[in-house]
């Protein structure tokens, strides 16, 4: 924070005044930050990666159409 202008610093304050935390919010944000545990994203992790991802394409039918092998692929993993 130390490395921070004012400019974010009043950016903040102004944040917690209109929040519902009130003015500790970037306090309350922090600890939250801090209480992570390296367990917590290793299970996190876990439940992300546990099934196969959804792929959301917006494309022309013409691009779609150039790339079939390759979302065929996708599909094959």
């Amino acid at each position: 924070e130390s490395c921070d202008g004012q400019a974010n610093s009043l950016l903040r304050l102004s944040d917690g005044l209109n929040s519902v935390n009130g003015i500790d919010t970037w306090n309350k944000q922090f600890e939250a930050i801090d209480s992570i545990s390296k367990e917590d994203i290793q299970n996190a992790a876990r439940v992300v990666f546990s099934t196969k991802p959804i792929y959301s394409i917006r494309a022309s039918k013409n691009t779609i159409d150039a790339n079939k092998e390759y979302f065929n692929n996708l599909v094959q993993q």
